[in-house]
């Protein structure tokens, strides 16, 4: 007996074996149509009231260099076991040679807002607090409290105003904050 399938692609899990009887609700194969790849996303419940649909996703997976772009179509509108929601993304173009169940890594452009933001070697965390060092002549520095927002590829938000026309050490900033607390200035 010939079974046609519904749609173009391949198998990927066959059910049945030969000389098995089979129900007409019995599954026998599952395939995959690869020009329709998608992907899902599982975001933790404190990221999810910020996701909307027809927002933008870069995609990070492991053969392409660049981020490929997706758009969210669906963020499921209750909580898994873990805590988290799914999100159901479409990629904006074809994507070539991604295999079913890849893993990828995934940057949500929540907004685009402007603001500081400096190297992540520039900012020293210690006892909770992040500081920044502000050069006042050169050679001859100040230390500076901030707030700080979102790390992302290696650069740090800066919630806290900077004064205006300010040279911030960028590189080394944790062998500053060491030297100032072993000599005490």
């Amino acid at each position: 007996m010939n079974i046609y399938a519904p749609m173009s692609g391949y198998i990927s899990k066959v059910n049945v074996n030969p000389g098995k009887y089979v129900a007409p609700t019995d599954e026998l194969f599952e395939m995959v149509d690869p020009s329709k790849v998608h992907v899902s996303l599982t975001v933790f419940e404190n990221d999810a009231a910020a996701l909307k649909k027809g927002q933008q996703v870069l995609c990070t997976v492991t053969g392409h260099s660049d981020p490929l772009p997706a758009t969210i179509e669906l963020v499921t509108p209750d909580l898994n076991e873990s805590r988290a929601v799914e999100v159901h993304c479409h990629f904006d173009k074809p994507v070539k040679g991604l295999l079913p169940g890849a893993f990828v890594a995934a940057q949500i452009v929540l907004a685009n807002q402007q603001g500081y933001s400096l190297p992540d070697d520039a900012v020293v965390k210690a006892q909770d607090h992040y500081y920044i060092f502000l050069e006042q002549k050169p050679r001859t520095y100040k230390i500076m409290e901030v707030q700080t927002g979102n790390s992302l590829n290696g650069a740090t938000e800066i919630l806290t105003p900077l004064p205006a026309n300010t040279n911030v050490v960028t590189a080394n900033a944790y062998t500053l904050y060491t030297m100032m607390k072993n000599t005490g200035e």
